[in-house]
């Protein structure tokens, strides 16, 4: 009873100290473990966060998009405009086998874009509770402290 307690005053030191990590820097299990734990000066903590994710997810919006039709090489030499030609005629040729692949794979892209972009505002949901958590604990512990010092006196 007399560890547990002294595991939630360390716990609480951290946490009043702003020892504690951003909830944005994506901890592991083992680092929120290592933190719990009293060892949290070992923990490494990442510095990736959610501003990078988001940089992320733009970049891939930029690319999500695919085209059939890529534009052909300017036709400068009778070779140029006869690969050209045949190239053409490949794309006609292809076409009703590659198009259905082509929106397919665009609509999973879409929803790939949808889902991360989901995920990235449950993150910053989330984080913006654990910061009000976290100042809620912050004063209770300090309410907690006060108790204690009134009760000694």
């Amino acid at each position: 009873m007399k560890e547990s307690r002294q595991q939630i005053q360390e716990i609480l030191d951290i946490i009043e100290n702003e020892e504690s990590p951003d909830p944005q820097d994506g901890l592991t299990m083992e680092q929120i473990k290592a933190i719990l734990l009293g060892s949290s000066r070992s923990a490494v903590i990442p510095t990736s966060g959610a501003a990078s994710l988001l940089d992320h997810i733009s970049v891939l919006k930029k690319n999500a998009e695919l085209n059939f039709y890529l534009p052909l090489p300017e036709e400068t030499t009778l070779r140029m405009k006869l690969a050209n030609f045949v190239k053409r005629i490949i794309r006609k040729l292809i076409r009703p086998f590659l198009l259905p692949l082509v929106d397919q794979q665009n609509r999973f892209n879409a929803g790939v874009l949808h889902c991360m972009y989901e995920i990235y505002n449950q993150n910053q949901t989330l984080t913006t509770e654990h910061n009000a958590l976290r100042q809620l604990l912050i004063a209770v512990s300090k309410e907690l402290k006060e108790s204690r010092e009134n009760a000694d006196e």
